[in-house]
């Protein structure tokens, strides 16, 4: 394989990304927002794709990283906004559209953030593939199950709180970093149990895993400042005893 088309692998499914957002979009003016769900899914499936192939083929490019971003913004951004608009938020008139707007400002400025970032072991902000799923999995399991906790007041306390996350501080483990050769046999074998659940039980399975996400920023941040402000009582405690 030449070095050229080591290049456009990853672009492919990068491409690949914002076509199936594109789509999700179609479906949401057809009102079928299961399908639209889905095909987010398989966007950020494609997302995931396009980092791991860039990095196992050492073929990772200023233009790839600016590609993945307008692609994340689309697939991420607008596409989310947009069928939850259709679902849901256009029944709230003009709170519907601000709410919508909010998101895809705060998911465009969460980009613009990472691309200027140095270090990206973790992400600062809660990434917008992970909003885009929260949103979504919360949608399709609503409308698969009937669950009509999840349509109304909550979904826009969901969708307002997603918003905020992607242009707060709180930090947030960066998956795409994770280096392939450094996973063993059973770690891999590990997953299985996951896989297997997932095909059982595919909705509340992406559902359960994007609120594990969400929470394990603001969790992580609540524990980090619990230590500090232990560590500082305990110095307090011994400069007081020094004292006497």
């Amino acid at each position: 394989m030449s070095k050229r088309n080591i290049y456009i692998l990853p672009n492919l499914f990068t491409t690949a990304s914002i076509v199936t957002g594109f789509y999700s979009m179609l479906f949401a003016v057809r009102e079928n927002f299961i399908l639209a769900g889905w095909f987010i899914v398989l966007a950020v499936v494609f997302d995931s794709l396009d980092g791991t192939v860039a990095r196992l083929t050492h073929s990772q490019s200023t233009f790839g990283m600016e590609y993945d971003s307008l692609s994340d913004l689309v697939s991420f951004g607008v596409a989310p906004a947009f069928i939850s608009y259709m679902w849901y938020l256009r029944y709230l008139d003009e709170v519907g559209i601000f709410l919508c707007i909010a998101y895809l400002l705060t998911g465009a400025l969460r980009l613009a953030r990472f691309n200027v970032q140095n270090k990206r072991i973790s992400f600062v902000g809660l990434p917008i593939p992970a909003a885009a799923m929260m949103v979504i999995s919360t949608m399709l399991i609503a409308i698969k199950f009937n669950i009509h906790i999840f349509e109304g007041s909550l979904f826009v306390i969901l969708f307002a709180a997603v918003s905020f996350l992607m242009i707060s501080n709180v930090r947030y483990k960066g998956f795409k970093h994770i280096n392939p050769g450094g996973f063993k046999w059973w770690k891999t074998v590990g997953l299985i149990p996951i896989f297997v659940v997932f095909l059982w039980k595919p909705y509340f399975v992406l559902f359960f895993l994007s609120i594990v996400y969400i929470f394990s920023g603001p969790v992580e941040c609540m524990v980090k400042v619990s230590k500090r402000k232990l560590f500082r009582r305990r110095e307090d405690g011994k400069q007081k005893d020094n004292n006497f």
